[in-house]
């Protein structure tokens, strides 16, 4: 049993560590690896790291047939941020990617594979509900449409996966990660990753936590998740006997202001003084939608016996130190 892991970044680097601490075998690709950065996590594991592009499905065939690989975590993608310079390569990247691996896994009939996915998929509809965002959410397609390439890329998968799960008999698993905190030696160019290290220039510089870009900034409240408890996420959808929805919510299931972070950096961060220079525009990371409702993670509860081990607190923590 070899589980190929696409992605080494900070999310696919973790998750083959705790492989590895379980025993079991794993294989990291990526397109440009940062050797260094994911040997920051891995901290002397041999796990073999691969240079190899997720959209060259003959590439992935061949790495699948020399591990002997028997299931595939699927982690590449490009983040917004990344799609904003480039919106080609993330629209290549994350959808044909994902098509590649679900094609490599009915080939080699590969025993399942988790996909990773994003709440923003469902950040359209937050007015649609006064309770909890379900997986199974209702969404206009016109009117409610995705607020960007990256959710569109995102959901786009989610539904190439049900296919590939209804009509190929590949058992496909997508986990919703919430937004995620953590940082590491490597590029980390996401929007949660940037505020942890604000967090973290605020401690190396006695303590100033400043803020001059309004999209570290937010009305309402947003769902995060930790690094490793995606990681975490996916050992268990991977490890999960009876996974009937398909979808999962990956999160703490609660939300946290923009008050709500900052109380937690200055309980990490001797000093803590507060320098925001701009106002929040929309929601998090400049979304129109102003969150009021967290997910239903209860399915994830259920049926992956997954529930987040790490506090936001816990988060900030472990990382900022």
């Amino acid at each position: 049993m070899t589980i190929l892991i696409t992605g080494a970044g900070i999310i696919g680097s973790t998750t083959a560590r705790f492989l590895s601490d379980l025993g079991i075998a794993s294989v990291l690709m990526d397109k440009r690896p940062n050797g260094a950065a994911v040997e920051s996590i891995l901290q002397g594991a041999k796990i073999p790291l691969e240079t190899a592009d997720v959209c060259d499905h003959e590439t992935l065939c061949r790495l699948v047939d020399t591990y002997g690989v028997s299931d595939i975590i699927h982690t590449a993608a490009l983040l917004s941020s990344s799609i904003r310079n480039d919106h080609l390569a993330g629209i290549s990247t994350n959808i044909m990617g994902t098509a590649n691996v679900l094609e490599t896994a009915r080939k080699r009939k590969l025993r399942r594979v988790v996909i990773a996915s994003s709440s923003t998929v469902f950040y359209s509809v937050f007015d649609n509900y006064s309770g909890l965002v379900p997986e199974d959410f209702s969404m206009h397609v016109l009117s409610q449409r995705t607020l960007g390439i990256y959710p569109a890329t995102k959901l786009a998968c989610e539904q190439l996966a049900l296919v590939f799960r209804d009509h190929f008999e590949v058992d496909a698993i997508c986990l919703r990660y919430a937004a995620v905190l953590g940082d590491w030696a490597g590029p980390n160019n996401s929007i949660p990753g940037r505020l942890i290290r604000a967090v973290g220039t605020a401690k190396e510089s006695g303590g100033l936590f400043g803020i001059d870009d309004a999209t570290l900034v937010w009305n309402g409240g947003e769902e995060f998740v930790d690094a490793r408890d995606c990681a975490r996420a996916n050992l268990a959808a991977l490890q999960a006997t009876a996974p009937q929805t398909a979808v999962y919510n990956i999160s703490g299931g609660q939300l946290v202001t923009f008050d709500d972070f900052l109380n937690a950096a200055r309980a990490v961060v001797p000093n803590f003084r507060a320098d925001i220079k701009v106002k929040a525009k929309g929601g998090f990371g400049g979304f129109p939608l102003i969150r009021q409702i967290p997910s239903d993670v209860r399915c994830a509860q259920d049926q992956l016996g997954f529930s987040c081990r790490y506090s936001l607190a816990e988060t900030l923590k472990h990382y900022v130190n």
